[in-house]
């Protein structure tokens, strides 16, 4: 990829690590346009991203990274001349529904947007028990907080900081057979309040609520099912579609 003087090149970097399988692929693009390199190493857990130029461009973070005082001067997903007008980007999202079956290995998502909304599918069960965990980050144990959903043969719901239960109530929950109950979760400020219903959030009463002395900012979700059980459920999800350029 070659960056000229008289114009602007946009790029893309993800990289996507699986502690199961013990990899991390990372793939590069140029922005609307197909990958041009995908790459799969041994597993790494990222918890930084550095740029660096050998041509004396300047590197602008545009989206998606956050850059501490050591970089102040590098981001990423784009270089710019230096003394060039700085160009904006606005992120345009999508909103779509994930269909999964969960299974006892955590599956984790992005807490992009609150409440965190999930669909959890009964069958011709009774009651469902299953986990919803919130981090920081998916590689440190602590800070985290778990919410517990039927414990105890489905009478009972809980809420963990640090595996210490902090506040444990009866579920009482409108479950229907054949049909996925809707869970919303909010963690802003470390106020945790989860509803649960059929239809739109704001006609509920949260069935539980705490608030967290010590909160921490939440930017991953994960959910997972007792040992040897799968669930079906949906998430509703957003991912960057496209970007809106203003200059």
């Amino acid at each position: 990829m070659y960056v000229t003087d008289d114009k602007w090149r946009t790029f893309w970097i993800e990289w996507t690590s699986d502690p199961v399988a013990q990899t991390t692929e990372v793939t590069v693009g140029r922005q609307g346009e197909p990958p041009f390199g995908r790459l799969k190493y041994e597993f790494l857990a990222v918890g930084e991203v550095d740029f660096q130029s050998t041509c004396h461009s300047e590197v602008q973070l545009i989206s998606g990274l956050e850059v501490g005082p050591r970089f102040s001067n590098i981001g990423g997903y784009g270089l710019r001349r230096q003394n060039e007008r700085t160009v904006e980007m606005e992120e345009i999202l999508r909103t779509y529904t994930d269909n999964l079956t969960v299974t006892g290995l955590y599956k984790y998502y992005e807490a992009r947007e609150e409440p965190i909304q999930i669909g959890v599918f009964l069958g011709k069960h009774v009651w469902r028990e299953f986990f919803i965990l919130l981090c920081s980050d998916y590689m440190k144990p602590e800070p985290n907080i778990l919410i517990h959903i039927g414990e105890h043969y489905g009478e009972y719901c809980n809420i963990a900081k640090n595996r210490n239960v902090v506040i444990r109530v009866r579920c009482n929950l409108p479950w229907q057979r054949d049909n996925y109950l809707q869970f919303w979760i909010w963690h802003g400020n470390g106020k945790i309040s989860i509803k649960s219903g059929y239809f739109e959030p704001d006609i509920y009463k949260p069935f539980m609520s705490w608030d967290d002395p010590e909160p921490f900012k939440v930017n991953l979700f994960a959910l997972r099912t007792v040992i040897a059980e799968e669930i079906p459920m949906t998430v509703v999800d957003t991912e960057v579609q496209d970007w809106l350029i203003r200059e």
